[in-house]
């Protein structure tokens, strides 16, 4: 019986080693799952503030987009006006011409020549 007994203590001691070493693997995969899940909420939060970060950006893309929108229509009107003001002033640079003429005509007609 004797053997019996120190094959049993044998087996159970076997089996107190693995437990152990069951337990400090069940730890250490603990511990992994911790870290990793520690890492994955990091990483979720990283990504959020990237996606709060792109929204911010579209935001401001729109309003540059839209800010230039406004300053193409402020150029064009710019150019609309600066097109007319210079037809006005070809148009009254022909009046002056005229004016010119009328009155060289008027001096001349009143320093006249005697018939």
């Amino acid at each position: 019986m004797g053997n019996l007994a120190a094959k049993t203590e044998a087996k159970v001691s076997a089996s107190l080693e693995e437990q152990e070493i069951a337990r400090v693997v069940s730890s250490d995969a603990t511990q992994t799952f911790t870290t990793i899940h520690h890492d994955i909420q990091k990483m979720a939060g990283m990504v959020n503030g990237i996606a709060l970060s792109t929204q911010e950006q579209g935001k401001g893309v729109a309003g540059c987009s839209q800010a230039m929108q406004s300053v193409d229509q402020k150029v064009q009107a710019v150019a609309s006006a600066a097109e007319e003001v210079s037809s006005t002033a070809d148009n009254l640079h022909g009046h002056a011409e005229a004016l010119r003429l009328a009155l060289d005509e008027l001096k001349s007609f009143t320093r006249g020549s005697p018939d």
